[in-house]
């Protein structure tokens, strides 16, 4: 599912937003879509987790883009209530073709009956010329 890529003329970081719950388990999902030429700032970007989720096994989130699943962050634990920035190092810079932002999140253990994560993907476009 290609979506928009945002963009606005002004000069100023975008991000991408997208809350997840326990009942995303295997599901990925389209955080949305950067335009091309757009730098994707890693340190800026990450997963907030506003309810801890409660497999009894573990709980982790990746975030990259197709046919790179832990592009951005490979198997952060959800675990704590707490802003988990993106682990995986270096810039990344998007180029000539827009691409979609994929989250997936995978538990093991009982079934979840609790659990909320905001996904956040900062990013500059190209936009200076």
């Amino acid at each position: 599912m290609t979506g928009t890529a945002r963009q606005y003329s002004y000069q100023m970081v975008h991000y991408l937003r997208l809350t997840m719950d326990y009942t995303d388990d295997e599901t990925a999902k389209v955080v949305g879509t950067v335009p091309a030429g757009s730098v994707v700032l890693k340190g800026a970007s990450g997963v907030n987790v506003t309810t801890v989720f409660n497999s009894g096994g573990t709980e982790v989130i990746s975030l990259g883009v197709p046919g790179a699943t832990q592009k951005f962050a490979s198997a952060m634990v959800l675990g704590t209530a707490d802003f988990l920035p993106c682990d995986v190092t270096g810039s990344y810079h998007v180029g000539a073709a827009d691409i979609d932002v994929i989250a997936t999140i995978t538990m093991t253990g009982t079934a979840a009956t609790t659990g909320s994560a905001e996904v956040i993907i900062a990013y500059i476009p190209d936009n200076d010329g």
